[in-house]
């Protein structure tokens, strides 16, 4: 409602009394409530009985009878008319320009015109109150006959239910409401002369008290700090509705009062041993958790990689106990990370959320704490983790954007990194077994899909249940609906991904085949030599390793050598990408490459590095510091390195020169001969004839091969042809830049 309602009102009362309607809803008769309050108790108010009789005129003519004959009626009585006495009576009905009904008492106004007499009249004030009270009363009466049918109402009543309001509180939260949604405004123009309230800034306070003749220490009792509304964060510092509340009651949010500011977690758990963290922590934890009472406060931080199992533990964990898992809500879920989105809100959430489980156990979630960890000044910060009755784990996947003064006010913290191969297949036993899947694929599928995916607990979880649910009445077996679901979460999440190798054709890695710029045989002997030497390797023997670096254009054979190298060794193969271990924070690049070395050494696992040229560029014309540090943390880590290491590059011009000299093994790739073409068409379609065409064709790498068949695998053979795969293979050549056959990646 914007300044000019009540003139509005004006006219409309001057429509012609059949044409003229109120809107009967919960909103317009609480504003004209409030409207009312105010003009009984503002002297001040510009020509109020305008105000007043255009209000009253809106109404119904039988309801406008019915309110100024009991308004009347209460006036005779006050003023004690001498009963029976006809003479006193005549003369106080004529005094104040009305009728007089020799059938009652009471006065029956038939002369409406003589409303308007006694309003505008100097006498006015000796008898308004009476009118007033009578107009408010029907507001409120016909305020109470609304069903469910009008959502403010519904709202109102929610709101009013699930926070335990009485009446005064209520009408509070509904004027601070509608002041701050630009609905009463105007109101201020009747008070704006009064000392106290030029003179403070609880302008909304002090009106509210006027209007609703309120007790001074009621009021402060409602708005005190330790009050239900201000520990739930209902009603502000600066005596403003939350955001929750504001968007709850405006109907922006959802109908669920409490789903504005948390939900209760209900998705499935797992055992507390499943989790591929170190049991210590888990159990620590857990004590702290058990022996949690509300004398103190308890902030836990988990940091670390997505996807690795943080908020899966906190929900175990709250099973465990047998409490709540409290979700704080991360922003209006139907106001979508909204623009005016502040930290306070949360804030807010999590006293709201407080508030409501006092005197239960329950464990809150904080997720994307970063988000407000650092938004908040230091002082609040400290006070609000101190003053929480409840334990909340806070969640991040970025501890470098939150400051270290904000780290220290932890109690507990623990760091959750990337899941490496064994604790993966930790997590596939576990996801396997909680959705009653064992029987979905056999051990060795899951150990290779173990071994070839990075993806997290979430994904592997996805690919389950997609599996479980398309297990019949589908033409995907269990196995190719998990490769596909985790090939999809791959390229969303840029991870590593190999396809499965027992797929429909059979087909085989045939070095032969592969045009190379050097003696492979020696190449492969070098390898075996180096691996039995690996073998007899101790923990306390000087570092040893065999590097090789291989270089050539983008399909070419580079990274299919890398796997069959640890098919040969029969050792598992630890694939990195730039994609996967560039990060564009400081110092998280050298990280990663750290881990990767130690899991290679963990596990006893070939570490291939594929895109090498990304973090082995030419130092000399590095103009960042970070350029240089990766490049030193990359040389380090293969100096003390046990086991073999291969570097895959598109660009071995861009490498850094000592880089290159870190490896003695030095394998050129290239675009495949005609013989070549061959033995590769016999490997990949065995079935289909080959044509003397396909051995004239330029620029043709294994790797075009493999797309075709991929593109190709899930076709019925009847429609499938020499031809069409030739041409197949010849858009693959096509669709090649000519400037660049492959692109450099990073930051």
């Amino acid at each position: 409602m914007n300044s000019t309602y009540f003139n509005d009102f004006i006219k409309t009362a001057k429509i012609k009394p059949s044409k003229r309607r109120i809107k009967d809803d919960f909103i317009t008769l609480k504003k004209i409530e409030f409207w009312i309050r105010a003009l009984q108790h503002s002297w001040l108010f510009p020509f109020p009985q305008i105000y007043f009789n255009a209000v009253l005129k809106l109404l119904s003519p039988k309801v406008q009878k019915e309110i100024i004959d009991k308004s009347f009626s209460s006036f005779i009585k006050e003023r004690k008319p001498i009963k029976n006495s006809r003479t006193n009576i005549e003369e106080f009905y004529r005094e104040n320009g009305c009728s007089f009904s020799p059938k009652s008492e009471y006065i029956e106004i038939s002369d409406y015109s003589s409303v308007a007499t006694i309003i505008h009249s100097d006498d006015a004030s000796k008898w308004s109150h009476f009118i007033y009270k009578a107009l408010i009363n029907e507001l409120i009466s016909r305020q109470k006959v609304f069903n469910e049918q009008d959502p403010y109402y519904k709202r109102i009543k929610i709101l009013k239910n699930e926070l335990h309001l009485n009446n005064l509180e209520l009408n509070l939260i509904i004027f601070l409401w509608f002041k701050q949604n630009d609905i009463l405004n105007d109101i201020e123009d009747g008070y704006n002369e009064l000392d106290e309230f030029n003179s403070m800034c609880r302008k909304d306070i002090i009106i509210f008290k006027q209007i609703f003749e309120s007790d001074q220490d009621e009021i402060e009792s409602i708005l005190h700090e330790n009050s239900p509304l201000r520990k739930m964060a209902v009603i502000t510092p600066e005596d403003r509705l939350s955001s929750a509340i504001n968007n709850f009651l405006n109907g922006i949010s959802d109908i669920d009062l409490n789903k504005s500011f948390f939900e209760i977690d209900q998705g499935p758990t797992l055992s507390l041993d499943q989790f591929p963290i170190d049991k210590t922590d888990i159990h620590y934890i857990h004590e702290l958790l058990k022996n949690y009472d509300e004398s103190h406060s308890l902030n836990i931080l988990f940091y670390g990689t997505e996807g690795t199992g943080k908020t899966e533990l906190s929900r175990s964990l709250a099973k465990s106990l047998d409490w709540p898992l409290i979700k704080i809500q991360i922003a209006n879920q139907s106001n979508d990370f909204k623009k005016d989105y502040k930290s306070s809100d949360r804030f807010e959430a999590i006293s709201y959320a407080d508030y409501k489980f006092r005197g239960q156990k329950a464990l809150f979630l904080v997720d994307e704490a970063d988000t407000i960890l650092n938004q908040s000044e230091k002082g609040f910060l400290n006070l609000f983790m101190e003053k929480i009755k409840h334990p909340i784990i806070w969640i991040t996947n970025n501890i470098e954007c939150i400051e270290r003064s904000t780290n220290r006010r932890f109690d507990y913290s623990v760091e959750f990194e990337k899941f490496k191969k064994k604790r993966r297949i930790d997590v596939w036993k576990s996801v396997l077994k909680t959705h009653n899947a064992n029987d979905l694929i056999s051990e060795n599928t899951m150990l290779e899909f173990a071994e070839k995916t990075e993806v997290t607990a979430g994904g592997i979880t996805q690919a389950i249940v997609q599996a479980k649910r398309l297990q019949e009445g589908s033409s995907f077996t269990p196995e190719a609906v998990i490769h596909q679901v985790l090939n999809a979460q791959s390229k969303l999440l840029n991870l590593e991904f190999s396809p499965m190798k027992n797929k429909p054709m059979s087909r085989s890695y045939d070095l032969n085949a592969l045009n190379i710029n050097c003696n492979m045989q020696l190449v492969i002997k070098s390898v075996l030599g180096f691996n039995e030497c690996w073998n007899k390797m101790k923990e306390d023997d000087p570092p040893q390793s065999l590097n090789i670096l291989l270089y050539g254009n983008p399909g070419t054979g580079k990274s299919e050598f890398a796997r069959y190298v640890s098919r040969l060794l029969d050792r598992p193969l630890i694939t990195k990408t730039a994609s996967s271990l560039l990060n564009c924070y400081l110092g998280e690049t050298e990280k990663s490459i750290k881990n990767a070395f130690e899991e290679a050494t963990e596990s006893g696992s070939i570490l291939f590095f594929d895109e090498a040229d990304s973090f082995l560029s030419d130092r000399t014309g590095a103009q960042k510091q970070w350029e240089i540090t990766q490049v030193n943390e990359l040389l380090m880590r293969m100096e003390h390195f046990k086991g073999i290491f291969i570097a895959a590059t598109n660009f071995n011009e861009h490498l850094d020169s000592a880089c290159r000299r870190r490896f003695p093994i030095k394998v050129g790739f290239d675009y495949l001969k005609s013989d070549g073409i061959e033995k590769m068409w016999k490997i990949y379609f065995p079935k289909f004839d080959f044509p003397v065409a396909a051995a004239r064709l330029q620029a043709l790498a294994p790797g075009d091969f493999n797309a075709v068949y991929n593109n190709i695998r899930y076709l019925p053979e009847e429609f499938l042809s020499s031809e069409s795969i030739l041409e197949n293979l010849e858009k693959e050549i096509q669709s090649k830049s000519p400037l660049c056959q492959g692109r450099k990646m990073g930051f």
